[in-house]
């Protein structure tokens, strides 16, 4: 494969990989993109989810995890945005899912806009998961915003 063919190659992957990921998003929309995700992954409606912030002199720290009653320092996901908005460390598992999700918004410096007033971390749709979980849960896959 010439130098030439490959850029491209590498080029399309990344375009491909980035293409819906928006350049803004709230981080209530973040978090009800993450509930939605979690029900999906545990198979069943998803009542409350752990979200814990800390905000500092020039960062703020967001914890979140699938399960509730988890302790900030034990959740599974962790984001430091700066004083722009900007995701400048991101805690996370494996790159799928959620996962590639965040890797995905860190990595084409998508900014938070830290809306913590209107975080809920309960979740209320129970009906409209539920209906997704009986009829595509085997092929449902995450990608921006889980839409498919």
């Amino acid at each position: 494969m010439s130098a030439t063919a490959e850029n491209k190659s590498i080029q399309h992957f990344f375009d491909s990989l980035f293409k819906d990921i928006p350049r803004e998003l709230t981080l209530s929309e973040l978090i009800n993109t993450f509930k939605e995700y979690a029900g999906i992954v545990r198979g069943e409606p998803v009542s409350q989810i752990s979200f814990h912030t800390t905000q500092l002199k020039f960062v703020s720290i967001i914890y979140f995890d699938s399960q509730p009653n988890i302790q900030d320092y034990n959740c599974k996901y962790a984001l430091v945005v700066d004083s722009s908005g900007k995701a400048i460390s991101l805690q996370t598992g494996k790159l799928v899912g959620f996962e590639r999700y965040l890797f995905q918004l860190q990595a084409i410096c998508t900014k938070l806009i830290l809306d913590l007033d209107v975080v809920n971390p309960y979740y209320s749709a129970h009906e409209e998961l539920q209906k997704k979980l009986s009829t595509d849960s085997t092929s449902y896959h995450i990608n921006a915003g889980l839409k498919q």
